[in-house]
């Protein structure tokens, strides 16, 4: 078979490896790069510029005082920066170790309503909600034969966030802000292979568990003098799974696809005086009681598929089409989409027969979510409407074996 191996890494990093996903979830943390042949490496980097905004609830009561534009404006900050590294040896012909590094969860969610009144610009509603992570992966893989690779290993991972409420529409909790110090904790991950290197056929399944931060936390609540206080809470990001196959079809093309699920469902954030204040007020409004910082409804599902196309010895290019479930959340500013299609492209240098470099674009179209349902209740502001919600990523990736 005239695919290489090089063909096939090149864009698997550029849309495998980086996702705008159900959730926080900003890494698919594929094992692919484990699963190399020989020594490897590789590094990639890639930008999300998105155009996420809605309008905001309420607008005949805020038409009243003079308010014509209820559009909230962009509600992430335009620029995501995603970062990916793996570096994979292999020890002996039947054992091989892996060092896979990926950022799996964030959000960067900057938002402030400050419109224009008969009465001057009054704070409406704002929302600040950061959370970032680091996850190192260290597979240990036994191959027995040719065919097949058994691989488990610890999962690093770090996480810290911090979220700033504040404008009229939460009464109460106006001015409230939580900073979850970053805490480090460890999961694990498990899986196998199986490949036909001849036909450059691989498929893999592998599980990733939840991993448990117990955070110190800082709680300032808003009240005439502001008072800090400190606590502990805890935060478990969700458990996965990652099903890849891939095949060559020809002698220079190649096809592929992936599979993930991704527990969101147990995942939540409810910092202790958070929920104090609301148990307080909830003998004046019972729903209070169910109010959740941050909570997801349903888990996630998403798929990938691709095809490689082999020109010449130099040069390759890829095809990907993706789509994303969403978690069934909804319309509010943490949650403007529910789910996406998107579709992309790159293309592949072979710089000779061990070195590659690959660029890609990749566009994503969101899904609206829906209006707020009678059973739901959480704190991050609900929207009347979402707009045509959209995003771009764009990214660059290097390997090698040595």
């Amino acid at each position: 078979m005239n695919i290489s191996a090089l063909a096939v890494s090149g864009v698997l990093l550029l849309f495998a490896q980086t996702s705008f996903s159900a959730g926080m979830e900003k890494s698919s943390q594929t094992i692919m790069p484990f699963l190399e042949s020989g020594n490897y490496a590789e590094l990639g980097i890639a930008q999300l510029k998105a155009d996420i905004s809605g309008q905001v609830q309420n607008q005949d009561s805020l038409a009243q005082i003079g308010i014509s534009d209820f559009s909230t404006g962009n509600l992430v900050n335009k620029n995501y920066l995603f970062i990916t590294g793996a570096i994979k040896l292999q020890l002996r012909p039947d054992l091989s170790v892996g060092f896979l590094f990926d950022k799996p969860f964030g959000t960067d969610l900057d938002y402030r309503y400050r419109p224009e009144t008969v009465i001057g610009p009054l704070d409406i509603e704002s929302v600040r909600v950061k959370f970032d992570s680091n996850n190192i992966s260290i597979p240990v893989g036994y191959q027995p034969d040719a065919h097949w690779n058994f691989f488990a290993g610890p999962v690093l991972q770090t996480l810290k966030g911090e979220v700033e409420l504040g404008g009229q529409n939460y009464y109460l909790l106006n001015g409230y802000t939580s900073d979850l110090k970053q805490d480090f904790s460890m999961g694990w991950l498990a899986g196998l292979s199986y490949q036909i290197p001849e036909i450059a056929f691989r498929t893999s399944l592998s599980y990733r568990s939840p991993v448990k931060h117990t955070f110190d936390v800082q709680e300032q609540l808003p009240i005439a003098t502001p008072v800090t206080l400190t606590g502990k809470t805890t935060v478990k990001t969700p458990q996965s799974v990652n099903f890849d196959i891939q095949t060559a079809v020809s002698t220079t093309d190649l096809i592929y696809a992936s599979l993930r699920w991704v527990e969101w469902k147990d995942f939540y954030v409810q910092p202790p005086t958070f929920q104090e204040v609301l148990n307080a007020y909830s003998v004046y409004d019972s729903s209070l009681k169910n109010v959740s910082m941050i909570q997801y409804n349903q888990n996630q599902l998403s798929a990938k598929a691709g095809l490689i196309h082999k020109w010449n010895s130099d040069w390759s290019t890829a095809h990907e089409l993706s789509w994303d479930s969403g978690t069934d959340d909804s319309l509010s500013t943490l949650n403007p989409s529910n789910g996406y299609l998107g579709i992309g492209g790159g293309l592949i240098y072979h710089y000779n027969e061990k070195i590659f470099l690959a660029a890609g674009l990749h566009y994503i179209r969101f899904r609206k979510a829906s209006r707020q349902k009678s059973t739901d209740s959480n704190v991050i502001a609900s929207l009347s409407k979402a707009a045509n919600n959209h995003a771009i990523i764009y990214g660059f990736k290097t390997g090698f074996h040595f």
